[in-house]
């Protein structure tokens, strides 16, 4: 047996450095080298161009992507208006009456479209012309439950802000009588009289 060429590694035959491949295939019958063959030969690794340096593999920056445009909202079409508003009922009327269902699946977890949809069909709930909800029209109420929900929240009143207390005009260092009132105030210190 010949010991022409550095074995690379593996219970499979990598590659030989020297000798032709099929001369190992053919000593080891085509299946890899014999156990024998692999302890005979020390196996010494050579660098190749297909492998990595030593050491920690480097770390490569994601190049920052440019953020994505915002999408444009369709207008709902006539076709799914008819499933908002329907005979003497008014959208708003559906809305009001869809509000609170939909926020309590919100509640639970149930935040998708397709969930939404799945979740009022299987409770019984129609849409305002009797049909079932589809992903697309769950899709539609909500953007309809949020934009009206943001509408509310635009024409509330803002909170004033707080007036601030009013710097005390005395620069006088505190006494120590005073710090226990304050403190005792707070429920920090126990005055004892």
């Amino acid at each position: 047996m010949s010991k022409t060429g550095t074995y690379l590694g593996g219970s499979t035959i990598l590659g030989w450095s020297g000798a032709p491949r099929s001369a190992a295939r053919k000593r080891s019958g085509g299946k890899g080298l014999l156990a024998r063959e692999v302890e005979a030969h020390e196996p010494t690794l050579q660098r190749s161009e297909h492998m990595p340096p030593p050491g920690p593999a480097p770390v490569h920056a994601r190049k920052p992507s440019a953020p994505k445009p915002a999408q444009k909202k369709k207008p709902i079409s006539a076709a799914e208006l008819v499933h908002f508003s329907f005979g003497g009922r008014s959208k708003d009327r559906v809305l009001d009456d869809l509000e609170p269902i939909v926020w309590k699946l919100a509640e639970n977890g149930f935040r998708k479209p397709a969930d939404v949809a799945r979740l009022l069909n299987k409770q019984g709930v129609k849409t305002a012309c009797g049909e079932q909800w589809s992903t697309q029209l769950a899709w539609r109420l909500l953007d309809l439950l949020f934009e009206r929900r943001r509408q509310r929240r635009a024409a509330r009143p803002s909170k004033a802000p707080a007036t601030p207390r009013a710097p005390s005009t005395s620069k006088a260092p505190l006494s120590s009588e005073e710090i226990a009132r304050r403190l005792s105030a707070l429920g920090r210190v126990a005055r004892s009289d």
